[in-house]
């Protein structure tokens, strides 16, 4: 199924699908409020400076994932300490069930290294506890881990210059 790829900034009637995903799958289970999930999808409605979110379109407008880019990984305290030196992070990668076995996760992937690198940046980050093959098949090095979110976590460097 073809789909586009856009800056949610352009596509603002998909925040609430972006939000609930993030609350689904990650925020509900660290005691987060749906609320809190729709402000954090609301700080990457950016084009020429972070945080930037990108999200999938397929034929009919549905948004079928996303994926974000951002100057700092959590939201204000909740940064560990030795990880504030990283910047920006790459991360919350969704890609919606019934399109989880196309090559999405790496467009989006691809897309978001490629709308940072128009702002300027040269390189970027990524913490994973599970997606260690992607992130190695995207060129990542691990560089630090972290405990974070009841999940031990590799952190990945990106060089995006050749």
């Amino acid at each position: 199924m073809p789909y586009t790829i856009a800056y949610l900034a352009d596509h603002k009637n998909h925040l609430e699908t972006v939000s609930k995903w993030y609350w689904d799958e990650w925020d509900q289970h660290e005691g987060w409020s749906l609320e809190r999930s729709l402000n954090f999808a609301k700080q990457g409605c950016h084009k020429d400076r972070l945080d930037i979110i990108l999200i999938a379109l397929n034929e009919m407008n549905e948004c079928i994932g996303t994926i974000q880019a951002l100057e700092e990984w959590g939201i204000g305290e909740e940064i560990p300490n030795h990880l504030r030196q990283y910047s920006p992070w790459i991360g919350s990668l969704y890609v919606r069930e019934d399109q989880r076995e196309t090559k999405l996760a790496y467009d989006l992937c691809y897309a978001i290294k490629q709308s940072i690198v128009k702002i300027g940046v040269k390189n970027c980050y990524a913490a994973t506890g599970h997606l260690d093959n992607f992130f190695k098949m995207q060129k990542g090095k691990i560089i630090d881990e972290t405990f974070f979110a009841n999940e031990q976590m590799r952190i990945y460097a990106f060089s995006l210059i050749n």
